[in-house]
């Protein structure tokens, strides 16, 4: 009865280990998957090249002065 106890907490042991060694795989499957995700999302967002004298879209509502003191710059 002795050694049969022993055999069962030796494979309890290894299966505990498995599962640990599973899920530290599937942690650093994940990681590296979020990690290249990260890379490949540029953390700026793209840059709309628009044509010059075409009205660009302001998102809040306050005017842009940005176009007067270039003009204001250049003369």
């Amino acid at each position: 009865m002795h050694a049969s106890n022993d055999i069962s907490k030796a494979a309890q042991a290894q299966r505990a280990r498995r599962a640990i060694e599973a899920e530290e795989k599937i942690e650093s499957e994940r990681s590296r998957v979020q990690k290249s995700e990260r890379l490949r999302r540029p953390k700026v967002p793209p840059i709309e090249i628009v044509d010059e004298g075409q009205p660009v879209p302001v998102e809040d509502d306050e005017p842009s002065v940005v176009e007067d003191e270039a003009v204001t710059s250049a003369l």
